[in-house]
């Protein structure tokens, strides 16, 4: 679904909810009661989208679902400031990451090119430093609502386990196509 740039002052916000949503909402749901292998939600600032997954999933419906019912869940949520810090301590060395020479070349090229100034990359450090749980709910809340009416949906399964997560969404059945 649609999501801010890096550069917006929610960026960083947004980067902690999705690391929280990820690492206990979607784990525990999709992952621990629903059998998936894996589950997340991840966040691109540079490509502007927030991404709900799950992978070997033998619950596809279910699984919609439960991305279907994370703003209900984030309106209820009762996260404390020590998740929050947690949630900083997992997430605040994606910026500042330790570099053998050859990838540090490359990432200060790419700074460069995308405009990700050291400037900019203390500020988002700073804004994470100070996030709360009511900031880091408000983003989270803020970007779900607007972009869930925008979001894209792809499901790669079988093609039977696709037409039974399609008997259980009857009134918003999945496209199925067949990809080589």
């Amino acid at each position: 679904m649609p999501a801010p740039h890096f550069r917006d002052q929610r960026s960083p916000l947004l980067r902690l909810g999705t690391h929280l949503l990820g690492l206990g909402y979607l784990f525990s749901e999709i992952r621990l009661k629903g059998n998936a292998y894996g589950a997340g939600c991840s966040y691109s600032g540079l490509g502007k989208v927030v991404s709900l997954y799950s992978y070997r999933d033998p619950h596809v419906s279910r699984t919609l679902d439960v991305f279907n019912g994370l703003i209900d869940y984030l309106k209820d949520v009762d996260w404390t400031q020590t998740d929050i810090d947690r949630a900083i301590i997992a997430t605040i060395q994606d910026d500042s990451p330790v570099l053998r020479p050859e990838v540090a070349t490359s990432l200060a090229l790419e700074r460069y090119l995308i405009g990700k100034t050291a400037e900019l990359r203390e500020e988002r450090y700073q804004r994470a430093l100070k996030a709360t749980v009511a900031d880091v709910k408000q983003t989270l809340l803020d970007v779900f609502i607007a972009g869930m009416e925008r979001n894209n949906v792809c499901v790669m399964s079988s093609r039977e386990k696709l037409e039974e997560a399609n008997r259980h969404r009857e009134a918003d059945p999945l496209k199925i196509s067949d990809i080589m």
